[in-house]
């Protein structure tokens, strides 16, 4: 079943447009990857998708549903969670409370701890660490914060704007494999990276986005023997 579609979609900044015609397709249980170099409208087209830049042209549907015109706040109790680029952790705040951040909408206890539970099984330092402020952690701590936190609402669809982006290689390795675990039990999984060689090997499908149009489209696989991927994003031809 397709939980996530965009058709043609436009968007832009100040009247500059950056997105001209973004239509992709994310199914159920997928990890969908958008590639692209910087400034090809990649962290635009999250932000278009959860409102937070207004769409010029074209629609996005979730769940069968137009959203196009649907403020950000409601992302939440759709069932979108979107993990920004640059964490944008609480850093003054706890863990404990960073986590609670992105539950605020459940009203039921019980169940927030349970979500926590979960987290603290996929980030079992979290738990070690739990009333450590935010802004004293490592830059792959914070990811984990990040994710955690973002998973906190127990969204259907899972979106992320480069959680790989600073990190150590080993880091990298270790949040590529939290987003896989999350991905098994049971969250659709959108990924933006410029680390593609890494995002295409954990991908069931994927994107290439440049100058605001998807000019490349495959499976992982597929797009990990593609000339032109291996060209300029790989450097391997």
């Amino acid at each position: 079943m397709v939980i996530l579609e965009t058709k043609e979609l436009q968007s832009g900044y100040q009247g500059t447009p950056v997105l001209h015609d973004i239509t992709f397709q994310v199914r159920e249980g997928e990890i969908v990857a958008i590639l692209g170099s910087n400034g090809a409208g990649k962290t635009t087209t999250l932000r278009t998708i959860t409102g937070a830049v207004r769409a010029t042209g074209g629609s996005v549907i979730y769940q069968g549903q137009p959203i196009t015109k649907k403020p950000t706040y409601e992302m939440v109790r759709l069932g979108i969670s979107l993990v920004p680029e640059g964490r944008h952790l609480f850093g003054q705040m706890s863990i404990r409370d960073n986590l609670l951040m992105g539950a605020y909408k459940e009203k039921d206890k019980a169940l927030i701890e349970s979500r926590m539970d979960s987290m603290f099984e996929i980030f079992p330092r979290l738990k070690e660490r739990l009333d450590q402020l935010a802004g004293t952690l490592s830059g792959g701590e914070q990811q984990m914060v990040a994710i955690a936190r973002g998973m906190m609402s127990a969204p259907r669809l899972l979106m992320l704007d480069e959680p790989s982006l600073g990190l150590m290689p080993k880091l990298v390795e270790e949040v590529f494999d939290f987003i896989k675990r999350i991905n098994h039990m049971g969250t659709t999984v959108v990924i933006v990276e410029q680390n593609a060689g890494d995002t295409l090997l954990m991908a069931d499908y994927a994107y290439v986005i440049s100058e605001g149009e998807v000019v490349l489209s495959g499976t992982g696989e597929e797009l990990l023997k593609n000339d032109e991927v291996q060209k300029v994003y790989l450097g391997l031809v």
